[in-house]
């Protein structure tokens, strides 16, 4: 290898020009593609500049040659994280945290994933040995803010982040956490750090960490009531997280799937299920209610609630053969025999048991399972599928306003994201016409207005008895890791009806965009 030239390479990595390093790298890669210095330094640019699938490959060809470096796994173990896959993120984590247990930042790693696969009490440990090796280690105190959160312990993660913010008031890991949940007194002083940070060119922060205070920014100037200068730094995030969407495949997509999966198709594979009413599927538009839904069925005694497993969504993935819907797809469902399918719901019963083996309904919380309810439906003749559903502008608006993950890109501008919602819409109305599976229809806004009627009405659709605790779901004990762990810690409220109005004209691209779905004002 290259000696001189690696050397300036990683001299200009420590000093985070990221743009220079990377051709000498590409350079020394092209004649060591097995070297794991090499790698590992193009998954730093690359995960710098958020092509989380490049940068998985290449530590995942460093981790091949050398196997004992902590900090190899570490790292793509937060990849596998950002990418969704939950079990591979703990497994690599925990390695990594094997090969080096006096790295603080391998156990907060490890403290991510834990609490990504809701293992509270194993996350607060990696969290608490991580600043047992460094008291000070900001990332820890933040890891455990959000767990806190997640339980439920508002006050705890507060004072989390407090401390935090005190060791180092300048972290974009702080700040753009401390903006969700500071007090008011606090939020005006961070504003004022988060605004001499973003698009400061002299500013280490990543590409990504420049969005999230962008996003962060936003969202203290909405509870200001400066909805111009909010909507500006939303627009500054969505630039720089999403990338532009394909309409036009999307819309293949859903003729492709009107097309293929027909009453017929499910006829003719009626031997393909497994005979398990245990899952229960809740499904729809991210911000829709799904996690208020899981919450009130989480809480009967013979249920719980997983969150968002990620296994669909993989294996959509798989048999696309990219992270987009892809011809394969259909291929492959038409491929497909009844002992492949067989094999696939066995494989995910046994991921449901990894969380709870004794309940007699689990629920998986993931909105865009809507998209694989053919294959639900295949699978689990048995299980129940709830859709549920809000008014389009709030929903639309809820998602421009959270900082979703990289995959939803359709929310890049507000044009593109009411065309999905359309979409969205026309594909579960197909699904309704020809699933063998009856779908529970459940409004948001019924749900807000009428919580006992419609909570009894959620419980009889499963199969389970009617039991009062269902009504105080705020008060479950169980892990919430979803954007709305904060709202189903509180008791049934009205203030998010009809929150699109208060945008006005900023909103008006995603108002033409919806069409017939629009509000009639």
């Amino acid at each position: 290898m290259a000696n001189a030239l690696f050397l300036r390479a990683a001299a200009l990595m420590e000093e985070r020009r990221y743009e220079e390093a990377a051709p000498l790298l590409l350079e020394l890669h092209a004649a060591h593609p097995q070297e794991a210095r090499i790698n590992y330094l193009l998954a730093v640019i690359f995960n710098h500049y958020k092509d989380l699938t490049k940068a998985q490959q290449h530590l995942i060809a460093a981790s091949k040659v050398e196997t004992k470096r902590s900090e190899i796994f570490s790292l793509l173990s937060e990849i596998y994280g950002k990418l969704g896959h939950k079990e591979a993120a703990m497994e690599t984590a925990r390695k990594a945290a094997a090969l080096n247990n006096t790295s603080e930042h391998a156990h907060a790693v490890l403290g991510d994933a834990y609490y990504n696969i809701q293992k509270p009490v194993l996350s607060r440990q990696a969290f608490e040995r991580a600043l047992e090796l460094d008291p000070d280690f900001t990332t820890a105190l933040v890891g455990l803010a959000r767990l806190e959160t997640s339980l439920g312990e508002g006050d705890a993660a507060l004072e989390h982040l407090k401390k935090a913010y005190a060791i180092d008031p300048e972290s974009a890991y702080v700040l753009m956490t401390l903006a969700e949940q500071s007090e008011p007194e606090l939020q005006t002083e961070v504003l004022d750090r988060i605004l001499k940070q973003v698009d400061n060119p002299e500013s280490k922060n990543s590409l990504e960490a420049n969005a999230l205070l962008h996003f962060a920014a936003g969202k203290l100037f909405e509870k200001k009531g400066d909805i111009d200068s909010a909507f500006a730094h939303y627009a500054k995030y969505k630039n720089t997280m999403y990338a532009p969407y394909n309409m036009g495949k999307r819309k293949w997509q859903l003729e492709a799937t009107k097309g293929l999966f027909s009453k017929e198709f499910f006829e003719h594979r009626e031997d393909f299920g497994l005979s398990s009413d245990r899952p229960v599927f809740v499904v729809g538009m991210p911000r829709s209610g799904t996690t208020l839904v899981e919450q009130v069925i989480g809480r009967h005694p013979k249920a719980t609630g997983v969150g968002e497993l990620n296994f669909f969504a993989s294996l959509l993935t798989d048999m696309s053969g990219a992270d987009i819907v892809t011809p394969r797809l259909f291929a492959q469902a038409i491929e497909m025999d009844a002992k492949h399918a067989k094999r696939i719901g066995r494989k995910y019963l046994a991921e449901l048991d990894n969380y709870d083996k004794k309940a007699s309904r689990v629920v998986d919380k993931m909105p865009h399972n809507f998209e694989m309810l053919w294959l639900i439906a295949l699978l689990f003749p048995n299980a129940k599928v709830i859709h549920t559903y809000r008014e389009p502008a709030d929903t639309c608006t809820s998602i421009y306003t959270t900082p979703l993950a990289s995959q939803h890109n359709y929310c890049r501008d507000l044009e593109t994201l009411g065309q999905y919602y359309g979409i969205y819409a026309e594909m579960m109305e197909h699904w309704d016409k020809v699933l063998p599976i009856k779908i529970h229809h459940q409004s948001y806004e019924a749900l807000i207005a009428d919580q006992e009627a419609e909570s009894r009405a959620l419980l009889d659709y499963v199969g389970l008895p009617w039991d009062p605790v269902c009504l105080d779901f705020q008060s479950g004990e169980r892990q919430v890791i979803t954007f709305s762990s904060q709202q189903v810690r509180q008791p049934i409220y009205t203030s998010s009806m009809g929150r699109w109005r208060k945008y006005g004209s900023h909103i008006q691209p995603l108002i033409e965009a919806l069409g017939k779905h629009a509000p009639q004002q």
